[in-house]
Parts: C-alpha cells; sequence; structure tokens
C-alpha cells in the first residue's frame, strides 16, 4: 500500500484525475555537505575565531552513511536538507522514501519502517502516531494509535523519518512541547533517524543540531 502511495502524485489540485509518477519526472539534486569549523583570523580581525564552512559534494544521500566521506564513525541521527522554494526538496524526498522502501538505498536497507511526513499537514496536538495513522497505513478496523505506536517501539532502532517541509508546520505545531520539536530533540524515538528538508532559517536548529547538514 504503502510503496504504490509514494510513486505517484497529483500536481493539479483540480484535477484529481490526473497523476504522474515520480521515477517519470525525478532529476537528480545537486548535494552539498556544510561543515563549520572555527578558524582564526588574521591580524586585522584582533585574533578572533571565524567560523567556516566547508562544502563536499555528496553522490547520493548514502553518502551520509559513509564515514569515509562525512569523516564520522557513527552513522548521524538527523539529517537537515535546505533549499529555497522551488529547490525540489519534497521531489526528491518522495523519490528518497520510494527508493527506501523498496530497499534500493543504504537508507532503506538499514531501516525496516520508512515514514514520510508531510509537515504541512501536522495539525497542533497531534502525536508522532497520530499523524503516521493518518498519513502512512491504509484505513483498517484493526489499525489504531496503539498500534501504531507498539510497532514503533518494538522496531525503534530501525524507524526512518522523512519530514517534508519543516517551513511548513503550523506556528502552534512547532512549539516546545509539540510532537515534532520532541522528535527533532530525541525526547521521541532518540533511537530512530530523521532526515528532515526546510527553506533556510525556518528555525529546525532550535529544536535539534543535525548531525549532517545539506
Amino acid at each position: 500500500y504503502y510503496e504504490n502511495k509514494l510513486k505517484t502524485f497529483k500536481p493539479l489540485i483540480w484535477n484529481d484525475e490526473f497523476s504522474l509518477k515520480y521515477s517519470d519526472i525525478f532529476t537528480g539534486l545537486q548535494l552539498i555537505k556544510k561543515d563549520k569549523n572555527k578558524a582564526k583570523m588574521s591580524k586585522e580581525s584582533l585574533g578572533s575565531a571565524a567560523v567556516q564552512e566547508k562544502q563536499t559534494s555528496l553522490k547520493s544521500l548514502d553518502d551520509v552513511f559513509n564515514p569515509d566521506v562525512t569523516g564520522h564513525s557513527e552513522p548521524p541521527r538527523c539529517v537537515l536538507i535546505e533549499s529555497e522554494a522551488g529547490g525540489g526538496k519534497t521531489t526528491f524526498l518522495s523519490k528518497e522514501a520510494i527508493d527506501a522502501v523498496s530497499q534500493k538505498t543504504e537508507l532503506g536497507r538499514r531501516h525496516d519502517i520508512i515514514l514520510l511526513i508531510r509537515l504541512r499537514e501536522v495539525r497542533e496536538g497531534e502525536t508522532i502516531e497520530e499523524m503516521v495513522l493518518d498519513q502512512c497505513v491504509p484505513e483498517l478496523k484493526d489499525v489504531d494509535v496503539d498500534f501504531v505506536e507498539a510497532i514503533l517501539q518494538r522496531n525503534k532502532s530501525r524507524v526512518l523519518f522523512l519530514l517534508d517541509g519543516y517551513d511548513e508546520l503550523q506556528p502552534e505545531a512547532r512549539l516546545a512541547g509539540q510532537a515534532i520539536p520532541k522528535l527533532l530533540s530525541g525526547k521521541m524515538y532518540p533511537n530512530s533517524t530523521i532526515v528532515i528538508t526546510s527553506r533556510p532559517s525556518a528555525g529546525v536548529q532550535q529544536h535539534t543540531r543535525p548531525d549532517c547538514h545539506v
């Protein structure tokens, strides 16, 4: 169900019957990993510290799990992908979800549960389990919030959250104590992996320090 749901999308809000396949329109994006390192400035700057940004080109999102590329021995918990509006973030994350569910990528092979959540659809007070039930599973009589929570808890170290569009998350749902900030900060499902997209300066980093910034 979930894989089939992800494969297509409806670009025209006034035509519910017209749909396209992501595989037919997807164009790979240029991914640049950003690393900020402190360096000493010249004497003219009175010896103060400056932040220099080192950029590394990534072949794919799988590279963030490659220690030879990242320089980190541990895989990242949170990957932040930023670009301006129209940069292809939503399409990119949808394609990553499709490939992960199909286990075509390292991201998919590392995780048993792949959850793509559109943050623009998240309501104030909604729990993570309610988001999953609403956006990621079919309507079945025996599937409820408690069932979803049990599955996530049972596989908590093998869950991948793909969070699309933090900048589109309602302001009320960004407040401390809401589900998404708690997930980002590690108060909920701390052993899960998160890939979140956003426009720059939307405020993601007030809740978490991403292990990888693209």
